[in-house]
């Protein structure tokens, strides 16, 4: 029978004492005998030491010492003057469909967890890094600027409501020509940032020594921890659900 070109390398073996333990040489030698008993292609037999001496370009008394270490290490089994990978038939067999379907689907599990994960770390990251980035904040928006700004609804009923909640907040006081804050304030609230997301944005530039003027100097601020709000929201079951999958 014609010999297979691969062979199964588990990933567990970088974590199996046996191996890691095991000198430089003889991992080295591990990790070539299976592919050359894969190639003998004899149930994990290895072909004769003066074979292996030739394949390997090694002396027979290093091959023999590197063997020796490999059968104390019990990943190889000596046979008389036989040395067999122990376990090949049982590692080596082909996947049937059900475990390929499995392993598919491990995968694209693993796969999908990983995304989730990444993204997480990229918005965190990109975040972090642009975080309070241009906001400094006594920021006069120019005609063309304003006409691109989203238009809002405003109830007048509720703008001394919204300039008193942010007063409170700010420990600022509403200039008497107040629209421009009122505006803000209800497109804020519009995107569902909260007293309490304001608040922590207040605190947070406060600590950056950020100089605030307005509801438009924590915009960028309350959206960040918006953000970061809705990512573990939809991060977070998604880790639960794959450690639940792990543990099963």
């Amino acid at each position: 029978m014609a010999s297979k070109y691969w062979l199964k390398l588990f990933h567990e073996t970088i974590y199996d004492p046996k191996v890691m333990m095991m000198s430089p040489g003889a991992r080295l030698r591990f990790y070539e005998s299976l592919c050359l008993a894969g190639d003998y292609d004899k149930d994990g037999e290895l072909p004769p030491i003066e074979h292996m001496m030739f394949v390997f370009r090694i002396s027979r008394e290093q091959l023999l010492d590197e063997l020796n270490e490999l059968v104390k290490s019990e990943m190889v089994i000596q046979d008389g003057d036989k040395f067999i990978i122990k376990n090949w038939t049982k590692r080596q067999v082909a996947m049937d469909s059900a475990e390929r379907t499995n392993r598919f689907r491990d995968t694209k599990h693993k796969e999908e967890y990983r995304k989730v994960v990444t993204n997480a770390n990229e918005i965190c990251n990109e975040s972090e890094t642009n975080r309070y980035t241009d906001i400094d904040i006594d920021i006069e928006v120019d005609v063309d600027k304003e006409e691109k700004r989203e238009e809002v609804d405003v109830d007048n009923n509720d703008s001394t409501s919204l300039i008193s909640e942010f007063e409170s907040i700010s420990k600022l006081q509403a200039p008497r020509d107040s629209a421009d804050w009122t505006v803000s304030l209800q497109a804020m609230r519009n995107k569902g940032i909260t007293n309490q997301i304001m608040a922590q944005a207040v605190s947070e530039l406060s600590e950056k020594n950020y100089k605030i003027t307005g509801p438009k100097s924590i915009e960028q601020a309350c959206a960040i921890i918006l953000a970061k709000m809705k990512m573990k929201r939809e991060v977070s079951p998604r880790i639960d659900e794959f450690a639940e999958y792990v543990r099963h």
